[in-house]
Formats: structure tokens, C-alpha cells, sequence
């Protein structure tokens, strides 16, 4: 599988898709029959390895199964994560060479032949998609006396409103809280935004407390708190929330909210950076300082509230630099 990067995104996408229940499901669920027909899903075993190279790994994340088909042959199935969040119309493109380099690997590693690759690409954007997912769909000109000498291979896309049609339908746990998640942030009110979290949280409680396993609270939990837009929660709302829902977590949420803070990328300072909006900036300084220095006086905080952004973005280029409140005045 892709390693994880610090989009949260990928992070959820490689835990949940990286279980074989989860997975096979989703096909279950997804697959149209004929195709379904024509696979052992019993035989799904993930291999364990990226085939994204260092060209394709800002575009996509990978999991990727083997599989044996009816016919007693083996190939593979490919669960791709489209990073970007509008589409591209040379995604189809760049999954060719993607698949290209599983070839490459397959045919001088094993017996000379081509393995079959069923590719599966999710998306979860909130533009519609509208490209190609044929190869053909890229090329001009009319086609039909090319056939010949033109590849011509697709993909199966899934998008965050395919995966909600279907919520019904799933019964594995793991996938249910997958799809729950992934949709959060698609409410269109805070009052319908609290009440999904509510239902998903209280969701993932009962999963963890049935199975012991933690990580998929962790990565939820960093995933809800590093996505949510403020308009629909705050961080500080929602391990609210989540602490009323699972108190046996509250340590584990206030160690990962340290973490995030320390690493600058609790949503505060994510969104007064990307956005530039100063009184996120300030915040975001504020929380950052007093975990460093202690609890600021009134005459510093005054000095930080006056400061313009890129002095507020000087401190925290250099936050861990910062020990005492004569650091910070160096800045300010």
C-alpha cells in the first residue's frame, strides 16, 4: 500500500480499504454481477506494496489486492484514492502508466505474462465528475478504423454519492463508518453536521469497544478535527461531542489533539494559514505559545493581536525555537 502522507484523506482511505472485509464488500456491493462472477473474492490477499511511483504518488494512493479469477488464473484489483478534488481529465492517462509499471514489475518477476488488473478509482470531490473514464474518451478523431493500434481500457469510478446511495445495503461495520465519514463534511448546516458526527461517533465507539481496534478511533478522530470546515464545527466542538459520545477516548483524543497542535496542523492554524485569515493566525499563535511558555500576560497577547500576519507567520515558522516570552518579543 502507498505510504501515509499528511493528507488525512489518504490516511482513512489506507486503513479502512486495507481491510480485506472492507474490501471485498465494497466489490459485492459495487461490482456489476458479470463481473463479480468472474472472481474468487475469497481468494483476496493484499499485497502489501505501493505501485505508485514518485510521479503519480501526489495524485493518487494505492491498495492493491490479488485475486484469483473462476478461470484459475490470478490478477489483481486496484483501489486507487484521486487525490485532487475536481477532476482531471487525464486521470484515465495517468492510471494507464500506473498499471504499466504493475506490468513491468509482474512481467520481469514472474512468469513473462501480463496479470489482468481490475482498477477502482474513488473520488471525493464535491465537483461532479465529468471526464473520461475510457481511454478512448481522451483521444479525437474518429476511432473506428484505429482499433487496431489504439488501446482502449477503462475504469470503474466511485464517488462519495455513489458510496451514501448504497449505505443501506452494507453490512460490515468498518465500511459503513468508512462511507459515514467520508460524507461528514457534505452536511449543509452545523446542526446537520453534529448530528452525523453524533451517529457515525457513536458508531465507532461500539466498532472499538467490539474489536479493539483503536487505530480506526485514532484515524477518525484526526480525520474529523483536520477536515471539518470551522463553519460546520470547531475542533474544540467536536472533541466535545466525541468525549460525551466515547469518555473512555478522552486521553486518547487529547494526545492526538497535542500532537496535531504541536505539529501545527490543527485545523485553527491549517485554516489561518491557507486562508489568511488573521484572527485564525492569532488563535492558532495564542494556543501555540502558551503550550510553549505557559499561560501569555495581557500585555503579550495585546502585542500578538496587533502583529500583521507575516509576523504571526514568523512565529510559527519558528515556534520550536520559542522558550520564554523574551523569544516571542524578538518577532513582534
Amino acid at each position: 500500500m502507498s505510504q501515509e502522507v499528511s493528507q488525512p484523506h489518504n490516511n482513512l482511505f489506507i486503513n479502512f480499504m486495507g481491510s480485506k472485509k472492507v474490501a471485498r464488500e465494497f466489490l459485492e456491493i459495487n461490482l456489476p454481477d458479470d463481473i463479480l462472477a468472474k472472481l474468487k473474492l475469497d481468494t483476496m490477499n493484499e499485497e502489501g506494496e505501493s505501485y505508485v511511483d514518485d510521479e503519480l504518488k501526489g495524485l493518487f494512493s494505492d491498495i492493491v489486492y490479488k485475486v484469483e479469477f473462476v478461470d484459475g488464473h490470478e490478477g489483481y484489483i486496484s483501489f486507487l484514492l484521486e487525490h485532487k478534488s475536481t477532476p482531471e481529465k487525464k486521470t484515465v492517462l495517468q492510471l494507464l502508466k500506473y498499471m504499466t509499471r504493475i506490468w513491468d514489475k509482474k512481467y520481469k518477476n514472474e512468469d513473462k505474462v501480463l496479470p489482468l488488473i481490475l482498477p477502482i478509482v474513488f473520488y471525493h470531490g464535491d465537483t461532479d465528475w465529468n471526464m473520461p473514464v475510457e481511454f478512448t474518451g481522451l483521444m479525437e478523431g474518429n476511432l473506428d478504423w484505429a482499433e487496431y493500434f489504439t488501446p482502449d481500457f477503462g475504469f470503474y469510478l466511485y464517488t462519495l454519492e455513489d458510496m451514501t446511495a448504497n449505505l443501506s445495503e452494507i453490512e460490515t461495520a468498518k465500511l459503513r463508518i468508512f462511507v459515514k465519514l467520508y460524507s461528514l463534511n457534505r452536511s449543509r448546516t452545523k446542526e446537520e453536521f453534529m448530528r452525523r458526527f453524533r451517529d457515525v461517533w457513536k458508531e465507532i465507539g461500539e466498532y472499538v469497544a467490539r474489536t479493539g481496534e483503536v487505530v480506526t478511533f485514532t484515524v477518525g478522530y484526526r480525520y474529523v478535527i483536520t477536515t471539518t470546515p470551522v463553519s460546520l464545527a470547531t475542533s474544540d466542538e467536536i472533541t466535545k461531542e466525541a468525549k460525551k459520545i466515547t469518555p473512555e477516548r478522552s486521553d486518547d483524543m487529547e494526545t492526538i489533539a497535542d500532537e496535531l497542535m504541536e505539529r501545527g496542523e490543527k485545523r485553527g492554524l491549517e485554516k489561518g494559514l491557507k486562508e489568511g485569515r488573521k484572527e485564525k493566525l492569532i488563535e492558532a499563535v495564542t494556543k501555540l505559545l502558551e503550550k510553549r511558555t505557559g499561560k501569555l500576560n495581557e500585555s503579550l497577547k495585546k502585542k500578538i493581536e496587533n502583529s500583521s500576519e507575516e509576523e504571526l507567520d514568523k512565529i510559527l515558522e519558528n515556534i520550536f525555537e520559542i522558550e520564554t516570552v523574551e523569544d516571542v518579543e524578538k518577532f513582534i
